[in-house]
């Protein structure tokens, strides 16, 4: 008889030592215990102060909370261990239970990856979840680490755990022996390891034709909860449920294999009809299906009367021929049979997707007994090649949503039974109507995008979004939280309070963003393209433009709508894809447009139109200007080369910005302009321009002239600098008698005569670019020939621009 070893049952967020309903012993995480170092001095107890009486107050009553990461830490016996995580997702005290997003990890493998609980038990139903594992604990190493970590976003994401199981099993009660033939593959080959060093979760756990099953009544001391199968049937009919007490003889099995009553209850199909179930899986990962038989009825005596056919997967599934009283010699002999599938993610099925198993009658047997029977079934999900068993958060079941001719701003629907209540935000995009949505009255709000049930371009894009999603995290990206695609397909993502960059560029509705915020809105999307570009393969978001960067409530930029996304060579011999044109106009790349090849500049160029849009405050494209000047674009190239772009910055922006930051700022954003995408510069080059021109607008006092006090002489205020050799004639303005900066230097002559300068005007050597300046003997008017226009010593002379100068090599002089 199999005995564990010290199992530890942790009671999070309790400094007490309790004993739940189901007979534990849990231990409160707060005091000394010989098992756990927890590292969470930054975290919190809480306490509810009522639950539901369904619900046992032992773990859920108390829950630890953190905002950071953190990690429990479990002395353990060698082997193979259950882990179980209990959760119930209730509103603590200042932590609303929609924001507890977050990911779970131990040693090498991602257990969970942000994770929703309100979702999850919202979708199935529940009021609380337990996810189980099962890992290996290697003799060397016989600490556990669980550590849990809170997403990025939403605002305020956090963490908690309200219990923690782990319990030791029977060696290779679900790994493979070294000498164990029992797993048969399905589309993977007739032999499938199942090896220490996998990870497995537990998805389902049926009990078939039977109630459920407490943890307390599993067989061999596991805690295993059964579930009834009722929920899990396709198809019409549930075939005939066999409940017999016959005594169960373990001949072939051990007992804690499954416990008596899973093998004292079953179902069997009736004649010619077949049996099925229906799970819904996350896809792109293998799984193990073991199927509980043993047959009860007094006529199963002899070989090859329970004859019949299991399927695996739907459709191009497998057929495999199985034999009970074979396999078991007996009536009351229990076996089991494990199988495993690979459930492939294809343009089909993003994310989740239907794994089938059913059972049907072999045609070439007469007999009754020929039906198809089974009596238990569990289904476990194994890691992937990275380590990760996380898919996404549940699939939305909607019962009710508004229909394409319902043109009502506030409308209501149902996700997983809970009451949605939607406000129109935008209904004229390509996709569809993107909502506003309140959740049974919860604070938080989500944002909610609704397919056009008549747009194939839609559809398209709608299963390209989730691909890419259901990979991609990351700060300046717009977070997926779960879609559905049953019906009217829709995508639920974070809201973003703050709208899109283009409300704020252009609604008068908003007031206009200050020259600091643009800037640290460019980096935002500068970063989040910059972690699109360093996946392998690249990925190409391909539709930049400011009304795909949203705002969260603290004006972090997040890059939305990956629609047209693709995946960019896989090849590093290849620069690009070779795709049919998709993007918006005015933001397309010129050479995509004409070879079709699309390459990660083809970004770069986006972005460097949505600088000039965040500069000008113009939009990339406007029919109703001159010919000339209908394109940002080439308008923005035409009016730098001719020295007048300030005469084209956005006037919101009146004496806002740094010259030297601007600088840097229109030279990096006009090569991303460049027709040769080769001589773009990188989106990291880019990124890096950006955080160096929003560092010299932080450190400078100077600021360029207001568009509306511009001269329209096309003359330039310089300094001249006198030789070193020559006798000043007027001595150089000082400060506590001190000699000042070149930089104090502009800010006086700035306040004192009102004139903004040039550090580095054309007519000048490289002298001018001294810190100290010996002398200032005369200023004056320096005009496009080159010659002074007249001007007394320390004389003020009429209003004169100060324009930026592009020069050959692509630099810029102020």
């Amino acid at each position: 008889m199999f005995t564990t070893a010290k199992d530890i049952f942790l009671n999070c967020g309790s400094s007490s030592n309790s004993i739940g309903l189901d007979g534990h012993d849990w231990t409160g995480d707060s005091g000394n215990t010989p098992f756990l170092s927890g590292q969470y001095s930054n975290g919190s107890s809480v306490v509810l102060s009522s639950l539901p009486t369904s619900i046992d107050p032992i773990p859920f009553m108390t829950a630890r909370i953190f905002q950071s990461s953190f990690t429990y830490s479990f002395r353990v016996s060698p082997g193979q261990k259950f882990i179980r995580l209990h959760f119930y997702p209730g509103n603590y005290h200042q932590f609303q239970r929609s924001k507890a997003f977050f990911t779970v990890t131990s040693g090498p493998f991602t257990l969970l990856s942000n994770f929703s609980p309100s979702y999850s038990v919202d979708s199935l139903g529940l009021q609380t979840l337990v996810k189980e594992f099962c890992l290996n604990i290697e003799g060397n190493h016989q600490v556990l680490n669980i550590t849990f970590s809170p997403s990025s976003t939403p605002l305020g994401a956090y963490a908690f755990i309200n219990g923690i199981e782990i319990v030791s099993m029977p060696t290779n009660l679900y790994f493979t022996g070294s000498n164990d033939r029992r797993i048969h593959g399905s589309a993977l080959g007739n032999r499938f390891p199942v090896e220490n060093s996998t990870a497995l979760e537990m998805i389902h756990r049926l009990n078939i034709g039977g109630g459920s099953i407490s943890p307390e009544n599993d067989s061999g001391s596991l805690y295993r909860e059964w579930f009834d199968d009722k929920d899990y049937f396709r198809g019409p009919g549930h075939g005939l449920v066999n409940a017999i007490s016959i005594r169960i003889k373990y001949l072939k099995v051990a007992p804690y294999i499954a416990p008596a009553k899973v093998y004292q209850t079953s179902r069997s199909a009736i004649k010619s009809k077949s049996l099925a179930w229906n799970f819904t899986v996350d896809s792109g990962f293998i799984y193990l299906l073991r199927l509980h038989l043993c047959d009860i009825q007094q006529e199963a005596t002899k070989r090859g009367r329970r004859k019949f056919l299991i399927r695996i997967g739907d459709g191009k599934g497998k057929n495999i021929e199985e034999d009970v009283i074979s396999w078991s010699g007996g009536r009351g002999i229990p076996v089991y049979r494990d199988y495993v599938v690979k459930v492939v993610q294809n343009e089909g099925n993003f994310g989740k997707t239907d794994l089938v198993i059913s059972l049907g009658n072999n045609s070439n047997l007469k007999s009754l007994n020929s039906n198809p029977i089974l009596n238990g079934l569990e289904v476990f999900k194994l890691n992937d090649s990275q380590g990760n068993l996380a898919g996404l958060n549940p699939v939305l079941k909607t019962a009710r949503i508004p229909s394409p001719g319902d043109r009502s701003e506030v409308v209501e629907f149902t996700i997983g039974g809970a009451a949605v209540l939607l406000i129109l935000l935008s209904g004229n995009g390509g996709f569809g109507r993107v909502y506003k949505g309140y959740i049974d009255g919860v604070d938080t709000p989500i944002a909610i995008k609704a397919l056009k049930p008549t747009s194939t371009q839609g559809s398209n894009e709608f299963e390209a979004e989730i691909k890419m999603l259901s990979d991609l995290r990351h700060l300046h990206l717009v977070s997926l939280i779960g879609y559905c695609d049953e019906g009217i397909k829709i995508i639920v993502y974070d809201y973003m309070p703050k709208g899109t960059l283009r409300d704020h560029l252009y609604s008068k509705e908003n007031p206009p963003l200050s020259w600091k915020q643009r800037l640290e809105i460019c980096i935002g999307v500068a970063k989040g393209l910059n972690y699109l570009h360093a996946e392998n393969p690249k990925i190409i978001h391909r539709d930049i433009k400011p009304s795909n960067i949203l705002l969260d409530e603290n004006w972090v930029a997040k890059v939305s709508d990956f629609g047209l996304s693709r995946l960019g060579p896989t090849s590093l011999s290849r620069s690009h894809v070779t795709t049919r044109v998709k993007g918006t106009f005015g933001y397309l790349d010129p050479d995509y447009f004409e070879t079709s090849h699309l390459s990660v500049k083809s970004d770069v160029y986006s972005f460097g139109v949505v600088l000039f849009e965040v500069l000008c405050g113009r939009q990339a494209v406007d029919l109703s200007l001159d010919d000339e000047q209908q394109s940002l674009a080439e308008w923005v190239q035409q009016r730098i080369k001719a020295g007048k772009l300030n005469r084209i910055i956005d006037p919101n922006l009146k004496g806002e910005i740094a010259p030297e930051c601007l600088k840097v700022y229109a030279s990096i954003a006009l090569k991303c302009l460049n027709c040769d995408k080769h001589k773009r510069p990188t989106i990291s080059s880019v990124l890096k321009r950006l955080e160096r021109a929003l560092d010299l607008q932080n450190h400078c006092t100077d600021s360029v002239s207001d568009c509306e006090s511009l001269s329209s002489n096309d003359m330039e205020i310089v300094s001249r600098p006198c030789n070193n050799n020559s006798k000043a004639v007027h001595s150089c303005p000082t400060f506590w008698n001190k000699t000042v900066s070149h930089k104090e230097l502009l800010r006086i002559l700035s306040d004192k005569a009102g004139l903004k300068w040039s550090k580095r005007p054309p007519a000048l050597s490289l002298c001018g670019l001294q810190a100290l300046y010996c002398s200032v003997p005369a200023y004056g008017a320096l005009s496009r020939d080159g010659h002074m226009s007249n001007s007394s010593d320390y004389g003020t002379p009429g209003r004169v621009m100060v324009p930026i100068l592009f020069d050959d090599d692509d630099t810029f002089k102020l």
